[in-house]
């Protein structure tokens, strides 16, 4: 990993605070000069740890942001323009988003509905807007310096609500040491995060250890103190990540079975929470062998994804429109459908790929396939430490659509497009100010 030169460090001779962030970057002091664009980007990039108001209210002036700067500044953004249009995830995103709109002409789901949903799926949109916002280094920097500050105050909330801490607002329903969310968004969350805060650690100063103190705490936080598996899958595929790209090449796939190995382990001679939790898959799937029990997370994922084969069957090519997924599935469940998925008409399958494939047919899981592709390949052409963080949150996304509908769902979906944003964009203006 590189080591930050002189040019990065102040007169002091103490590293800045914000080199956790910058590595990839031209060595030079960090400048602040806030302005409305950027104050509205970092505030998005904060508030992803907060409630989901805080959220809808920043995107919503990230859009209004974006339009107005683009309709003021017409002719001062062109080279941003060509930044955004230069990456190749692009392409399929927008023919997604073009599939997702036409596809409300045979929908059958109702109107609003279809609606509701297409504003879900838009929310990729959030990546290509942090693109065109963020116009150098040093405001991807301060961005993703909101975006760390904002997850690690949620962190040190949740030591504290498990240290007994009484917080201002209401917290008793939740599980012990949630915050905002739920267990599954923050485990998977805070998973992420300790990847990204690794990858761009500094490398010196007492920064460092802070950042290496995250980190542990992060972990920690996941694979002892909540209850999420996809979490817990998530943590290992990235630990697992991480130890690879720190080994030569000859040993890594030896390491890629032996990692996974030696972590899992661990942690069942560590946490009896991991263990008890991973006992219960097992004990569900038997259940589930003889006679599928919704009542149960797995035994409702697995009638739900048989059920969605089924859907993806009957419309394999279009699929049944935006939206459409409450509406199939309940008729294909028959008598007992409301008891299995509630009352509600946005539900999902709990798996992002069977969702596109319901809505959109085959070409809707091709086309979201070709965006996890296409963001790897702009992932690829980044800076080696960007580079990293940016492919383990691509790497723990993929993961989490294999088991919930992550980008459809709110607050944990938000939080993914904007991270790959934030590190899209700063990888890009780094390479750009690196060939300049």
């Amino acid at each position: 990993m590189p080591r930050p030169s002189k040019s990065a460090t102040p007169a002091s001779g103490k590293p800045l605070v914000t080199d956790a962030i910058s590595l990839g970057a031209p060595r030079e002091p960090l400048r602040f000069r806030l302005n409305l664009r950027l104050a509205i980007v970092m505030l998005l990039a904060f508030s992803i740890s907060l409630p989901m108001a805080w959220i809808g209210l920043s995107k919503l002036l990230l859009f209004a942001g974006c339009l107005v700067m683009l309709i003021a500044n017409h002719q001062n953004v062109q080279a941003h323009v060509e930044r955004l249009r230069s990456m190749a995830f692009l392409t399929p995103m927008f023919a997604a988003l073009a599939l997702f709109v036409a596809s409300l002409l045979w929908t059958v789901a109702p109107l609003d509905v279809g609606l509701t949903s297409l504003v879900k799926h838009s929310r990729w949109m959030v990546i290509a807007l942090l693109v065109l916002m963020l116009r150098n280094t040093d405001e991807s920097r301060w961005a993703l310096l909101a975006f760390s500050l904002g997850m690690a105050l949620q962190l040190v909330l949740s030591w504290l609500l498990a240290a007994g801490a009484t917080l201002p607002w209401p917290t008793e329903w939740k599980p012990r040491g949630v915050v905002f969310t739920s267990y599954l968004d923050q485990s998977i969350m805070l998973s992420t995060c300790a990847a990204v805060w690794w990858h761009l650690r500094p490398t010196t100063g007492w920064q460092q250890w802070a950042t290496l103190c995250l980190v542990a705490a992060a972990l920690a936080n996941v694979l002892l103190l909540l209850d999420g598996r996809t979490g817990y899958l998530i943590a290992v595929a990235l630990i697992t990540l991480a130890a690879i790209w720190q080994i030569p090449l000859r040993l890594r796939w030896p390491a890629l079975i032996l990692v996974p190995v030696i972590v899992f382990l661990a942690l069942t001679a560590l946490s009896a929470n991991f263990l008890a939790r991973l006992s219960l898959v097992g004990t569900e799937l038997k259940t589930s062998i003889s006679q599928v029990d919704t009542s149960t997370s797995t035994g409702w994922r697995i009638n739900t994804w048989q059920l969605s084969a089924r859907a993806i069957e009957e419309a394999p090519v279009a699929g049944h429109g935006v939206g459409s997924f409450t509406t199939t599935i309940k008729r294909l469940q028959g008598a007992n459908a409301e008891s299995v998925f509630g009352p509600g008409r946005l539900s999902n399958p709990h798996q992002e790929f069977l969702l596109w494939g319901i809505e959109l047919g085959v070409v809707g899981v091709a086309l979201l396939v070709a965006i996890f592709i296409r963001l790897w390949s702009d992932f690829n052409r980044t800076p080696m430490p960007v580079r990293r963080a940016g492919l383990s949150a691509l790497a723990a996304l993929f993961i989490a659509c294999c088991f919930n509908s992550t980008l459809y769902d709110g607050l944990i979906g938000d939080f993914f497009v904007t991270l790959l944003g934030l590190l899209l964009a700063h990888g890009a203006l780094a390479r750009q100010a690196h060939n300049a």
